[in-house]
């Protein structure tokens, strides 16, 4: 709420920011030992993180420490709460339209080996889909940025510096829909390969939309891939599973 809410009150700034310092402090006490003896943390089957193997490589001194742990907490804090977000609004999108009955029957139809992978399965089939409903129900649906500089206007506002635009994702994204264009730049915050006049890129953008964009569509893909027999249960966003597996 901090992050995306416009116009947060003190109680949800002080929250947020006790809790990212905790995160932080938590992630370099995490860190420390790893830096010290040159390794990187192991997931559950014993191989190296990948994420986190990358963050420690582009940061190796060790006066790099606490912009690791700053950087690792910000993956954690923007990352995973935008993730979840526009997974669970596109999967409710698709089960309350049908869309994802229709999918379930179009991925099991294919045969086995028409694509090299399930990440290419994955993108032929659920990427337009995907694009469609993240277009009607983006997370988040709004964001709010405070103006460096003055002396323009949007619209017939004018706009100082330090003031707070209110940014509607939503609608960016809706017209987005309307006009048949498949651009789901805006809810990443603009596109991190486009080019600003100063030769950087766009403040916001995130560097983490390609990742983003394939966990969704791995979390799609594995519910889609079940074998079992797939029903939507009386509960929002919740599934029944019938079969072998599912007594299991």
């Amino acid at each position: 709420r901090y992050i995306f809410q416009p116009w947060p009150n003190e109680n949800v700034e002080d929250y947020a920011c006790r809790m990212g310092r905790a995160l932080t402090a938590a992630l370099a006490r995490f860190i420390a030992p790893h830096r010290e003896a040159g390794t990187v943390p192991r997931n559950p089957r014993g191989e190296e993180a990948p994420l986190t193997a990358a963050v420690l490589a582009a940061f190796p001194k060790r006066t790099d420490d606490e912009l690791v742990a700053r950087t690792l907490s910000g993956v954690l804090m923007g990352f995973l709460p935008t993730v979840d977000g526009n997974f669970r609004l596109s999967l409710n999108e698709w089960l309350r339209d049908g869309t994802f009955w229709s999918l379930r029957a179009a991925w099991m139809a294919v045969p086995p080996g028409t694509y090299p992978n399930q990440l290419a399965k994955a993108r032929a089939i659920l990427w337009d889909a995907l694009v469609q409903s993240m277009q009607l129900r983006p997370a988040p649906e709004l964001v709010w940025r405070r103006a460096t500089k003055g002396g323009f206007r949007i619209g017939p506002e004018e706009v100082r510096e330090g003031d707070v635009v209110v940014l509607s994702l939503v609608s960016a994204a809706q017209q987005c829909l309307a006009d048949g264009k498949d651009d789901l730049s805006m809810v990443f915050g603009g596109r991190r390969t486009s080019t600003t006049s100063n030769g950087g890129h766009p403040t916001h953008a995130c560097p983490g939309y390609q990742a983003g964009m394939r966990v969704l569509l791995g979390l799609l893909a594995g519910l889609l891939n079940s074998k079992e027999f797939a029903r939507p249960s009386p509960a929002p966003l919740s599934f029944t599973f019938e079969g072998p597996m599912a007594q299991a």
